[in-house]
C-alpha cells in the first residue's frame, strides 16, 4: 500500500528481518519508493519497465542521506519521463545524482580505483597477477571506453 513518504517516516523505518529486505512505495510518484535492508541501509528506488525488459525491475536512484527526498522524487519523475520517450535513464541519471559512477569515468579510471580500493587495501596475495591481467587483457581493449557503456 503506497504511503506518502516523509523524511521523518524514512528515518523511522526499522531494518528488515535477517536475510531479507523490504520496499515502501511512495503515494506521490508512481513506482518510487525506499528499500530497506536487514543491515538498516536505505536506498531510494524506482520500479518500472526499463527498455529491453518485459517485466518491471527495481533500479537504485541513490542512498538515503546522500540524496534528499525532494531530489530523489525529482530524479524519479525525470526517469519516468525518459521511460515514456523510450530512453533508458540510468547512465544519464547516475551522472546527475552521483549515485554510483559518473558517465565520464573510463574503464581505466575504474580499474585503477579497483586496484587501489580493493586489491591493494585488502593486501591480497594475488596483487601482481590481478594487475597483470588488467593491464594485459582488459586495458588494451577498454582503456578509453566509458565504464557505464560496458
Amino acid at each position: 500500500m503506497p504511503k506518502v513518504l516523509t523524511v521523518k517516516a524514512i528515518d523511522a523505518l526499522k531494518p528488515a528481518p535477517q536475510g531479507s529486505r523490504y520496499d515502501l512505495a511512495d503515494a506521490i510518484v508512481p513506482g518510487f519508493g525506499v528499500r530497506v535492508t536487514d543491515k538498516g541501509s536505505k536506498s531510494f528506488i524506482l520500479t518500472a519497465r526499463f527498455p529491453g525488459s518485459q517485466n518491471p525491475t527495481r533500479r537504485t536512484i541513490g542512498k538515503v542521506g546522500s540524496l534528499e527526498l525532494a531530489d530523489a522524487r525529482k530524479v524519479a519523475r525525470d526517469w519516468l519521463d525518459m521511460l515514456l520517450r523510450g530512453n533508458d535513464p540510468s547512465p544519464l541519471a547516475l551522472a546527475d545524482t552521483g549515485a554510483t559512477t559518473r558517465v565520464t569515468e573510463t574503464f581505466e579510471d575504474i580499474a585503477q580505483q579497483f586496484l587501489k580500493l580493493h586489491v591493494k587495501r585488502n593486501k591480497l596475495r594475488t596483487v601482481g597477477e590481478i594487475e597483470r591481467l588488467i593491464n594485459r587483457e582488459m586495458l588494451p581493449k577498454w582503456r578509453t571506453r566509458e565504464f557505464v557503456s560496458i
